[in-house]
């Protein structure tokens, strides 16, 4: 169970991550060559109209973002949740105005200056998210709808996301075009951030993973109290040998719905296959579905401990 100082320090690390995105966002909006998917139809709009901030209209899609999650999710939405939403999407969007506030001193003169701006805000909003990730107790609410989209209709996440990601770009070129007569809030930016982040993030993690995941997965399973194991595997390859106290969740059954066995999201989740690819996916999966303290211990190849039959 997770203590008050540790629900302290993961709400801190998510602030600090919400922080660095919206300086990355900040960095790629002062390139002038467009913006992220997410952000690119409020900063277009506040191309177009000065009734909000770029951070007002990123409050006001966030409201709708929310709207949405209601609507779907109906009696199965967290009010909870849904509240903490609001008040860190109201607080993402302050601190982008504050971050553009920061560097709108800073005179950009070329092109091949642009392309630098937009690719270091990539590699700072990337951060960000990481950051947010590893704070691991909330998700913005663009991300919650699409997490909602995908438990209500039984699509994989990642389509939802791309989905989304095409359609705001796509949005955002219209407003454009209409009102501004040429492409300024998404432009080659856009493609540059949705191609790009995602693989920045993964890089994070591979970095991460390499120096720290594995010492932290090897405390947490000499904690036989706090941590369950699960063989991702299926059931004939788990009775043919297995990590001693792990169960069998084969990975192919982890859907949209919360698997009976784990009724503790904030308990800690050792996931494990034959290789590693089975258990990353059921991670990930974990993960969407609210599980706090999910790791990935690879395959079990590189166990060296008893085998239980």
């Amino acid at each position: 169970m997770n203590t008050t100082k540790d629900y302290i320090y993961r709400y801190l690390l998510f602030l600090v991550g919400l922080f660095i995105a919206s300086m990355g966002v900040a960095f790629s909006t002062k390139a002038g060559l467009g913006t992220s998917p997410v952000a690119s139809i409020p900063y277009s709009v506040s191309l177009v109209s000065n009734f909000l901030t770029f951070g007002g209209w990123l409050n006001l899609l966030s409201v709708i973002q929310i709207t949405v999650q209601v609507i779907l999710l109906r009696r199965r939405c967290n009010a909870v949740e849904i509240i903490i939403q609001t008040i860190l999407a109201f607080i993402y969007g302050y601190l982008t105005n504050l971050s553009c506030w920061l560097i709108k001193g800073i005179e950009i003169y070329s092109y091949p200056m642009q392309i630098v701006f937009m690719l270091s805000g990539c590699i700072i909003l990337a951060f960000g998210i990481w950051v947010q990730l590893k704070g691991n107790v909330a998700m913005l609410p663009g991300e919650a709808m699409n997490r909602a989209i995908s438990t209500v209709t039984g699509k994989r996440y990642e389509n939802i996301k791309i989905f989304f990601d095409i359609l705001y770009i796509a949005v955002s070129a219209v407003i454009c075009l209409l009102f501004l007569g040429k492409l300024e809030g998404v432009r080659e930016g856009s493609i540059i951030a949705a191609v790009f982040v995602g693989n920045i993030i993964k890089f994070y993690n591979r970095v991460y993973e390499m120096f720290f995941s594995s010492k932290q997965i090897d405390r947490i399973m000499s904690e036989v109290n706090n941590r369950i194991i699960i063989d991702v595997r299926t059931k004939d390859e788990y009775a043919s040998g297995h990590i001693p106290g792990a169960i069998c969740i084969p990975n192919e059954s982890i859907s949209n719905i919360e698997p009976v066995q784990l009724s503790d999201k904030e308990q800690n989740i050792i996931v494990y296959c034959r290789t590693g690819i089975r258990a990353s996916k059921a991670a990930k999966k974990l993960k969407r579905l609210g599980y706090k303290n999910v790791f990935n211990f690879g395959g079990i190849n590189s166990w060296h401990g008893d085998i239980e039959r």
